[in-house]
């Protein structure tokens, strides 16, 4: 007879793509007729912004720019002046298949920022924005149970608590602010900005997650004689957001905030009026209990069970790890102005007994030499640490925050250093296997000559495993041996026989 079986379904998140993206933009910038001739640039510092995403059905697309400052050292002499422009970009990611919306999630870093003069008035940017694109899909893996299976019949049956993402949304935060500018001299101009968002506490609470997090300003600008000074502040925010459906206190969630608009103004009483939008992306991650069946068997007739292996994206540890990139720039500084670091995302490879996370990117630096003139310089940096974990599973890095870059003296000269902090999902690279067809054969008579009671050890499949194999129940043989737990491999038992 075949036993009927009953799908009962659970509802989670399938990860369409995720992919990064790398894409190297140009763009030509004209000299304002208000701005002296351009003599030697000193550097190009610079903000990505993500401001738009679109599901098409056959694939999805993520727009955006980047936010880029200039600054030169005028031919005439005169003090160091800046120009902004606005590089935009728009890149695409092909499915498989033609799917229904979904949810995307995207995060932008700009990987690499320079520019050159063509001429005395027009300059040529070149930016190369890294884009991780994720897109995500409800879905409804249904878990086989049976149904009326004969009394005779012995079924294994487990309970696994599975970690699934289940749900994923979005949230603008606005940041209005006033700044001011302390313990240095005054503005006289502002050269760049930017504002680096970071969520720094998530917590779900039934349909609610509520957040706070803080977003790194950082400000380059001028005084009236001309100097560069560099200020950072932070700029904390709290947001909550709407849930679908009610979460256990087991539940977490993944925040990736990302920047979609910035202004700075300077006021007359010279105060910085900041303002800002915040695109707080989520996914949350909920403990679901999934009955499966393992095992079936019976002491008096054939049973034959048809085995499935059923992939779902199981999260086994979500472990953030900070990499520290370092770089040596060979001249010395008398004053260092400003640091700006540009990174790729990282990169995940397998390694020996675990994954490698490596970061590289590069560090331009702004600085007074002995002699008082302005310099800059870039230094390569390069990073990796390692993360134990099974070779099976696969590893998703995220870059949660970039900190301040921190700079030391010694006898070779400037030793940069700059933490990134990742935020690594260990996703279950192996599938749960559920009974999804189970057939009994006829009942069979019992061996007249077989003795009601044998001697057995204990094997490596414990009670269930002794029963199977000798004709008995895992009930029969605890009853047998007074048993209430699992008894140790190779300890002798009483195996009553059916």
């Amino acid at each position: 007879m075949e036993v009927q079986f009953t799908k009962h379904p659970i509802s989670c998140l399938k990860t369409v793509i995720c992919q990064t993206q790398t894409q190297e933009l140009t763009q030509e910038v004209r000299i304002p007729d208000n701005m002296p001739e351009v003599g030697r640039i000193l550097g190009c510092w610079g903000q990505a912004m993500v401001r738009g995403k679109e599901w098409r059905g056959t694939g999805m697309s993520v727009s955006g720019g980047v936010m880029a400052w200039v600054l030169y050292a005028p031919e005439d002499g005169s003090a160091p002046c800046s120009v902004e422009a606005w590089i935009p970009f728009q890149m695409k990611w092909d499915f498989t298949e033609n799917l229904p919306d979904g949810m995307i999630c995207a995060t932008a870093s700009l990987a690499g920022l320079d520019g050159r003069s063509t001429s005395a008035r027009k300059l040529m940017l070149r930016a190369t924005v890294a884009v991780l694109g994720e897109a995500q899909q409800a879905i409804k893996p249904e878990i086989p149970y049976p149904e009326n299976c004969p009394e005779d019949v012995a079924l294994l049956k487990k309970t696994y608590p599975l970690d699934l993402p289940t749900e994923s949304g979005e949230k603008l935060a606005q940041l209005d602010e006033t700044l001011t500018v302390t313990g240095g001299a005054q503005i006289d101009k502002i050269l760049s900005y930017s504002l680096c968002p970071e969520i720094t506490e998530e917590k779900i609470m039934a349909n609610r997650l509520v957040y706070r997090g803080k977003g790194l300003f950082h400000l380059l600008y001028a005084d009236d004689n001309g100097q560069l000074h560099s200020w950072d502040a932070e700029v904390p925010f709290s947001q909550y957001a709407d849930l679908e459906s009610d979460h256990s206190s087991m539940a977490t969630a993944a925040i990736f905030p990302v920047l979609t608009a910035l202004e700075v103004d300077l006021t007359e009483d010279m105060h910085l009026m900041l303002k800002a939008n915040v695109a707080t992306q989520y996914t949350v991650y909920d403990q679901i209990m999934a009955e499966v069946l393992e095992d079936a068997y019976s002491p008096r007739r054939k049973v034959s069970l048809h085995m499935e292996k059923m992939e779902l994206p199981v999260l086994l540890e979500s472990r953030d790890m900070v990499i520290t990139v370092q770089g040596i720039l060979g001249e010395e500084a008398e004053k260092v102005v400003d640091m700006v670091s540009f990174a790729d995302y990282p990169v995940v490879t397998a390694w020996e007994d675990g994954f490698k996370a490596s970061v590289s990117g590069h560090c331009t630096v702004l600085y007074y030499d002995r002699e008082g003139n302005l310099q800059s310089q870039t230094v390569r940096c390069e990073g990796e640490e390692t993360l134990p974990s099974a070779e099976e599973n696969t590893v998703k890095s995220y870059m949660r925050s970039v900190g301040k870059p921190q700079i030391t003296y010694s006898g070779e000269g400037l030793t940069l250093m700059q933490p990134f902090t990742l935020q690594n999902h260990v996703l279950s690279g192996v599938p749960l296997s559920v009974a999804d067809q189970l057939e009994a054969g006829e009942m069979e008579e019992a061996d007249p000559n077989r003795p009601s009671l044998i001697l057995c050890r204990v094997g490596e499949d414990g009670l269930w495993g002794l029963a199977k194999q000798c004709g008995s129940t895992v009930e029969a043989i605890q009853s047998a041996n007074r048993l209430t737990d699992e008894p140790p491999m190779e300890k002798l038992l009483i195996v009553p026989v059916s």
